[in-house]
Parts: structure tokens; sequence; C-alpha cells
């Protein structure tokens, strides 16, 4: 028997997956908008829609890939087939879809809003430490940071602005995939149920 497709699930699938193909463009060039992506808002509204953990966790990690590979694709591959320590990042989605999960139980202005404040928050302390520990570059002097707490405090200084990017595309795609899920599970209320 052939089992019917759940519009809901097929409906956040495909706005995770276009959102994850919006990131590509902006990861291509390095410039003032730099992380100014929707893969905070993807984790966000995964975390917050799929009752199923795995499936929360495992589509917006399956669309990040593909469009990790498209831009390493772009790249022709000059980084890798995958850019080094992609798992460490990777955990970093699974912490943010997990704040999408326990802080956005209701969908409100105040809880997306809190909840893209956390996960920035968190994907810049715990990323820009990865970057710390293994090593980053001193964008001042161009020799690896230290390994002692100035290094460490420049790190997260030279990691600021794209946080800040960071934040404000959460903040953005948020506001377009929370309010686009909302509008059309409401004008077409008859064919979605939980997922």
């Amino acid at each position: 028997m052939i089992k019917k497709l759940n519009p809901s699930l097929a409906l956040v699938a495909s706005m995770i997956l276009v959102l994850a193909v919006v990131r590509i463009p902006n990861a291509l060039h390095f410039n003032w908008l730099s992380n100014f992506t929707p893969v905070g808002a993807m984790a966000l509204f995964s975390g917050s829609h799929f009752s199923n953990k795995w499936k929360a966790i495992l589509i917006p990690l399956g669309a990040l890939f593909i469009s990790d590979l498209c831009i390493s694709f772009a790249f022709d591959f000059r980084y890798g087939f995958i850019y080094s320590n992609w798992y460490l990042i990777y955990s970093i989605f699974i912490v943010i879809v997990l704040i999408g999960r326990f802080v956005i139980k209701k969908t409100t202005f105040k809880t997306v809003l809190l909840a893209s404040i956390l996960s920035s928050l968190t994907h810049w302390v715990l990323a820009d430490f990865i970057v710390w520990i293994l090593g980053g570059t001193n964008i001042i002097t161009q020799l690896p940071l230290t390994k002692d707490w100035q290094g460490l405090v420049q790190c997260y200084i030279q990691g600021f602005p794209f946080m800040k990017n960071f934040f404000l595309g959460t903040i953005f795609y948020s506001s377009i995939i929370f309010s686009t899920y909302y509008w059309v599970t409401k004008k077409y209320s008859l064919y979605f149920r939980n997922i």
C-alpha cells in the first residue's frame, strides 16, 4: 500500500530546502553581508515544527550539507569536498534545532525573537571558540591567535560582525518562514495536520 504524503511534512521540508538554496549566493561572496543567511532560521523552524526529533535534526542538516556541497562545487573544491571540521559546525546547528524545539513551543513574535537571540549567541560563542582552539588567524597580526585569554577575546571581537549578520539573517528569514508557514496552513487548513 502506498502511504499518502503528509502535506505539512512536504511544506516544512520544501521551505527548509528553499532556505538552504538561498544561502548559496551569500556564501560565494565575502562582503558586509557575509553570514546574513537563513541557516539559523532553518534550524529554529525545523526544531519548532517537527514533532519527530530525528526529522527535526536530519532534514535541516541534510539541506545544510547539500548547500555546502554546492558551495564547494562553486569553489572548484579548493577547500576539499567539504570544509574541514564541518562536523563541529553541524553540531552547533543541532543545538540550534534544540533551541527551536524547546523555546518555540508556541510561535509568537516573542518566542521567535528569543530563540533567534539565543541561537545567534550560541553560534557565535561555540563557532568562534572552535576557530580559536583550532588555531584561527588574528586579522590584525595575520598570525595564529594566541592560546590565552587575549587570543580568545580577539577571536570573539573579530567574529562579532559575523554574529551580528547571523542574528539579522536569522530574524529576517525567521519572520519570512514562520509567517509564510502560518499563512499557508491557515489558508489551506483542511490539508495540514501535525508532523
